[in-house]
């Protein structure tokens, strides 16, 4: 039997007939899956340049300037601390290693494939490391802080307090001496095994911020200006 048409506002209203009713199922079908096999089509790019392979996630690899890929480095994770920061490392004994680290001053003996907290500091930062003999460890605090040298078992013995604000970089010499990086004000001081002590270099600078000895002479970096200085023998 046929059923009319009807006019509603201008448009023509078809009624739906028993054959469109099994019709729109094919056809939603149809059109579902030319969406999804639009949507699965390959995609090509490239990726040629340094900076646009650094935009990723490059694991194992290094890319150099021209783009090119080559094995990196291993890199193996020994220790995570519960630090914001690891501010110095220093060698310890039996390949050991000393982490100082910052926000709570904690120093970290790492050895034999495991971690362990040896000294809480005063102050708030070890900025400095440097290995001392019978392997034990001083260790620089800041701000307004002091040298202290620590052994393995956390016993800690006071060794240098300068009256300076930070203490950025420690440095060992030939004879047994231990030389002190300050900022505010800029200085190197230099500890005697006996526990004497007298500053070889004072600085225009606002900080001294690395030291280097060897050869009977001190290197010394500077910030306020930037320089590398050469600071000879007595």
């Amino acid at each position: 039997m046929s059923q009319s048409t009807r006019t509603v506002i201008g448009a023509t209203v078809f009624p739906v007939t028993s054959t469109l009713r099994r019709l729109v199922p094919g056809i939603l079908a149809i059109a579902v899956t030319g969406a999804i096999l639009q949507a699965a089509a390959p995609v090509f790019w490239r990726v040629s340049t340094q900076t646009e392979l650094l935009r990723g996630e490059v694991e194992a690899l290094a890319v150099d300037t021209t783009g090119r890929l080559t094995l990196g480095r291993q890199t193996e994770e020994l220790f995570d601390t519960t630090a914001p920061v690891a501010w110095s490392l220093a060698a310890a004994a039996d390949g050991g290693l000393w982490v100082g680290t910052g926000s709570e001053a904690r120093l970290y003996l790492v050895q034999d494939g495991t971690s362990r907290e040896v000294y809480d500091a005063d102050g708030l930062d070890i900025y400095a490391l440097a290995s001392a003999p019978g392997g034990e460890v001083f260790v620089a605090t800041s701000p307004d802080g002091a040298v202290e040298r620590v052994a393995a078992d956390g016993t800690a013995t006071p060794v240098f307090d300068p009256d300076a604000t930070y203490i950025w970089a420690l440095a060992t010499g030939a004879d047994g001496e231990l030389y002190v990086a300050t900022g505010e004000p800029a200085e190197v001081h230099r500890v005697q095994a006996n526990g004497e002590t007298d500053v070889v270099f004072e600085s225009d600078a606002t900080h001294v911020l690395s030291l280097a000895v060897g050869d009977g002479q001190i290197f010394a970096g500077t910030e306020s200006p930037g320089q590398v200085l050469r600071i000879g023998a007595d």
